[in-house]
């Protein structure tokens, strides 16, 4: 499944807004019943306070190099590196995992 997705963002655009719309689909399998809250509240964390790193290390590629056009190497490095861990990802295993953990955490709690 994860693959399918890659090959979507390939095929559709390799936007950042593809990669984090499907990101947040695909981890909604992966997480725990009843730590929804926390694991997407992480991933918020995660978008928002990552979005100034880009901006930063645009500016530093720019200021060395002297060249606008520099950081989209940088960017390609961004957009690509994620999507080969994506691809690396074993939906099946994390769905299992996931209700493994919640298994065992409500048995814990009764």
């Amino acid at each position: 499944m994860a693959s399918a997705g890659v090959i979507l963002i390939l095929t559709n655009g390799s936007s950042y807004d593809t990669q984090v719309a499907l990101a947040f689909v695909e981890s909604c399998w992966l997480i725990p019943i009843g730590h929804e809250n926390e694991f997407f509240s992480l991933f918020q964390i995660n978008s928002k306070g990552s979005s100034w790193i880009g901006t930063i290390a645009s500016g530093i590629i720019i200021n060395y190099t002297h060249n606008i056009r520099s950081p989209f190497w940088f960017l390609l490095a961004v957009i690509a590196f994620p999507a080969l861990i994506f691809c690396m990802v074993n939906v099946e295993k994390g769905k299992k995992d996931a209700e493994k953990y919640s298994k065992r955490e409500n048995v814990e709690n009764s």
